[in-house]
């Protein structure tokens, strides 16, 4: 978890409590758009833990779970949140329990949330709750008002209205690796509770949950670069026409940065679907296609073809129609690019088309339509007009350059200082 989270949830707690000072208005635009960069970052954050857990919560509950996410506002015309949460909502069950990472402005919890089905509920969840509470657990009653939510420890005492029943975190635990083993291990803790809030007859959710089973991993990646969402549907646009971009632009505008995170958001966050590689003026067609590589067996020297990224990728994106593989080339101006793409640089136009590689001459290869190439480019080193043209006319070339409105944005949102003061 972001180590930053409950900076971001107290800002915009204070935002809020001033939103409500000025009769249901944040005093000024920049007020306001602290408070939606504060609460989206926090949202994906939390998003990405959701999607990572899943399995691994689902298993120590015996049961399937979709994610349960909040909105960024409380409700129409209310103010942008000051808490969030990773919520793992059972399935298939009669009531709605959910298991929750929640992040408030004063703590974390981790456990389970009766859910909701009808009035009443939560003192009926509380009855049956009474005698599971797991050693180590406790409950949290969740109080809300104008510019508060807060979950307050109530120790083994009943809370009465919404509650939670698990466990308080410190945020060195929350922000490091450990806190997949203690999500999961809560669970475990907490599947007696489950069970005895099973068997109740449900309705609809309230709106301060929202339920999918899915994420919107571009979303997500909007959220996390600071961005609007339209924007980088225009960058996946491009990049659906012709199958690569390149991204270019001076130092420190965050070229590879949106490469890597927009590569990992087309490819649902799978490790496998994705590959970076960095080009340089030593780089060769054997280092990022394939090609014959020494190895010692007995004393013997021999050759043996070894496939390069490219191949690689070609060959999953074949076998996976359905998945979307992605290949970062950094600093993709500093190799001699007709040398190093050989053959890849017709199959980037004629992508149905197949052809003979240099050693493969018996066997035919195209490039799979669900494998794309991001490319970066630092044009302090190379101008884009130095770039063979046949080379420029296969990619789409997207410029990036300083921008001032997502600098203050970072430093609001993230660094925590006004970018307005001197």
């Amino acid at each position: 978890m972001d180590p930053t989270a409950q900076g971001r949830c107290r800002q915009n707690q204070r935002l809020a409590r001033e939103f409500y000072a000025n009769e249901k208005e944040y005093p000024d635009q920049v007020a306001q758009s602290a408070a939606e960069a504060n609460v989206q970052t926090l949202i994906g954050d939390l998003r990405y833990l959701t999607w990572s857990l899943r399995t691994d919560v689902g298993e120590a509950l015996g049961a399937e779970v979709g994610d349960a996410l909040p909105p960024p506002r409380y409700g129409a015309g209310l103010p942008y949140r000051h808490d969030a949460f990773a919520g793992w909502r059972l399935t298939g069950e009669p009531s709605t329990p959910s298991i929750r990472v929640w992040v408030t402005a004063d703590r974390i919890v981790v456990g389970l949330h009766p859910g909701w089905t009808t009035t009443g509920w939560y003192a009926e969840a509380a009855d049956r709750v009474r005698s599971h509470l797991p050693d180590g657990c406790q409950y949290f009653r969740l109080r809300t008002g104008a510019g508060v939510y807060e979950l307050e420890p109530k120790g083994s005492e009943l809370p009465g209205g919404e509650f939670v029943v698990g466990r308080e975190l410190p945020m060195a635990e929350a922000a490091s690796p450990s806190v997949r083993a203690v999500v999961v291990d809560t669970c475990l803790q907490l599947r007696p509770v489950v069970d005895a809030l099973s068997g109740h007859e449900l309705v609809d959710p309230p709106d301060e949950v929202v339920i999918s089973g899915e994420i919107d991993h571009l979303d997500a990646a909007a959220t996390d670069l600071l961005m609007d969402r339209s924007d980088l549907d225009e960058i996946v646009h491009l990049l659906e026409d012709r199958g690569q971009v390149v991204f270019y632009g001076p130092p420190g505008t965050g070229k590879t940065f949106l490469a890597k995170r927009l590569a990992r958001a087309l490819a649902a966050d799978r490790p496998e679907r994705f590959a970076i590689v960095q080009f340089h003026p030593a780089t060769t067609y054997e280092d990022f296609i394939e090609g014959l590589r020494p190895s010692v067996v007995d004393g013997q020297v021999s050759y043996e073809l070894l496939p390069g990224p490219l191949v690689r990728m070609a060959a999953a994106a074949a076998d996976d129609p359905s998945g979307t593989y992605v290949i970062v080339i950094d600093e993709i101006n500093r190799a001699n690019l007709p040398k190093v793409l050989g053959e890849l640089l017709f199959l980037l136009e004629y992508r149905k088309e197949p052809v003979r590689l240099l050693y493969r001459p018996a066997e035919a290869f195209t490039l799979p339509k669900n494998l794309f190439f991001i490319g970066t480019m630092n044009t302090a080193d190379r101008s884009l007009a130095l770039v063979d043209f046949a080379m420029r006319r296969r990619f789409h070339a997207i410029e990036l350059r300083p921008n001032r409105e997502a600098l203050t944005t970072w430093l609001t949102a993230i660094v925590g200082v006004d970018a307005a003061d001197p």
